[in-house]
């Protein structure tokens, strides 16, 4: 608060000194001259209440439609900006603005002042209407000024538009901010323009190397390109510098594949992380990377992972999840070794290992072992009902093979 207040002194020191007396064949009366002067004393101790109620007397003192009237509205914006009234000082703004009787200058850093203050509420179309008035009678615009457009144009999502004025910005500037770096990505990305969005990440890069954001945003673009050898290599590099680490970089590229719903690149970027040993084949890790390969639908991937992954759990989990895709390949011997190895690792639901092994059994024609598994899963009340319906499938399976027999 203390700085915009600030801010505000110094833009009327400016003004007073600019804008007061005579300019481009417009001039004041020196009665307003001299009131103005004595309220600009006020403003400059941020005395911005007594300020504001001493223009509104001089307002109704002033002659209409002139010069007096316009600069007196012109001070009463400023004065209501120190107040943080900002509604009433883009009235006081506009109305000065439309009696155009300031010097073309004056009125032009008005309208720009107009725009960024109805840009500041989400007022954008507005703001983009005065802020075009601006910028096309602006005899020698600047970098900043093709960025302040564009970031209007960008806010209404005319995104064309907006790279076009913000790579003007870039390219004229000598020192380019990284927020116009910012836009320009955003804009670029919301096109699904990835290879030029991957272009203004490097440029960006070569100002602020030491950005783990945009080294992160390069892969992840990478991925998109699906070119996930050059997405590692840019995350290497980045390692290289120690700029991000290994495997948060790494969950951060996998996160935003499933997130864009392409889970083989996350499964495959993981798996070659871990051939290449850039991270550990620890539990964690090989967890992430079953479920992506299942999400994948790639199944055979799915059982190899889940297989590494068994060899180092402390418990039998995987081994069920494993005994699962055989079951869905049905591959009944698998699913029962699968199954009996996690039941004798260790469960927490060991009632729907017991189910599954059942089922795999009767499928499997192995009537005696899996009315005994069905019975164990039946003593869990939480699988009861279902073991108890598997118990009568196996019992109709078995009379029809029966049947079956005795007529042939």
């Amino acid at each position: 608060m203390k700085m915009l207040r600030k801010v505000i002194v110094i833009l009327l020191i400016c003004f007073a000194r600019s804008s007061v007396g005579l300019a481009e064949g417009y001039s004041m009366t020196q009665s307003t001259y001299k009131s103005l002067q004595d309220i600009q004393k006020i403003i400059t101790e941020e005395k911005f209440s007594q300020a504001v109620t001493e223009l509104n007397k001089l307002l109704l003192d002033v002659e209409k439609d002139t010069m007096d009237e316009a600069v007196v509205l012109q001070t009463l914006g400023y004065a209501e900006m120190g107040l943080t009234q900002y509604d009433q000082a883009i009235k006081y703004f506009k109305t000065s603005i439309n009696l155009a009787k300031l010097p073309e200058s004056a009125e032009l850093n008005m309208r720009y002042l107009v725009a960024q203050l109805l840009a500041s509420q989400g007022k954008f179309d507005e703001a983009l209407s005065y802020a075009q008035i601006w910028y096309a009678r602006l005899k020698k615009p600047q970098p900043a000024h093709h960025v302040f457009i564009g970031n209007l144009q960008a806010q209404l999502k005319h995104f064309k538009e907006a790279i076009v004025l913000v790579r003007k910005g870039i390219d004229e500037s000598d020192a380019p901010r990284e927020s116009w770096y910012q836009l320009l990505i955003a804009c670029h990305f919301e096109l699904k323009q990835y290879p030029e969005t991957a272009s203004a990440l490097r440029e960006a890069l070569a100002y602020w190397p030491e950005k783990k954001v945009y080294w992160e945003q390069l892969a992840s673009i990478n991925m998109l390109l699906d070119n996930e050898s050059e997405a590692l290599a840019v995350l290497q590099i980045a390692w290289r510098q120690g700029v991000v680490e290994k495997e948060s970089s790494i969950r951060t590229l996998m996160q935003f594949a499933i997130n864009r719903g392409i889970p083989e690149r996350a499964a495959r970027i993981l798996e070659q992380s871990i051939s290449d040993k850039v991270i550990e084949a620890n539990i964690k890790n090989l967890e992430v990377l079953s479920v992506a390969w299942g999400a994948s639908k790639e199944t055979d991937k799915a059982i190899d992972s889940l297989n590494r992954l068994a060899a180092v759990s402390p418990d039998g989990q995987p081994l069920v999840r494993l005994a699962r895709l055989y079951v869905d390949k049905e591959d009944w011997k698998k699913a029962q070794t699968s199954l009996k190895q996690g039941i004798e690792k260790g469960l927490k639901d060991e009632a729907r290992a017991w189910l599954l092994l059942g089922i795999a059994y009767i499928q499997d024609n192995k009537f005696d072992e899996g009315k005994s598994a069905l019975k164990k899963a039946g003593a869990f009340e939480h699988q009861e009902k279902q073991a108890a319906a598997w118990l009568k499938y196996a019992d109709q399976k078995l009379q029809n093979q029966n049947w079956l027999s005795r007529s042939s």
